[in-house]
């Protein structure tokens, strides 16, 4: 586990990796109001950049995750970006 970011900035919270080339990305925001369309881009430009070299061979991501600290409710956003409340986390 560990973070991204780039010399343009682009970043990722946390960076999940799985020995066998799985690896997912996850942003933190405080609260659902942080959420953007701005958030959900950046993790999809994450993926692109992972991903998007064929010759590279790097997989795409398993998942891409804004976990937030309010909600009740975990959902899949259009464009396939997970939202994850802390809460649903826990047991």
């Amino acid at each position: 586990m560990g973070y991204y970011r780039d010399e343009k900035g682009l970043e990722a919270d946390v960076v999940i990796e799985l020995g066998d080339g799985r690896w997912g990305a996850i942003e933190i925001k405080l609260s659902e109001d942080a959420l953007s369309d701005e958030v959900s881009a950046k993790l999809l430009r994450l993926k692109e950049k992972i991903s998007g070299n064929a010759a590279a061979r790097n997989r795409p991501p398993e998942f891409l995750a804004i976990v937030v600290g309010k909600g009740d409710l975990a959902y899949r956003r259009k464009d396939g970006v997970l939202v994850v409340p802390i809460t649903t986390l826990a047991p």
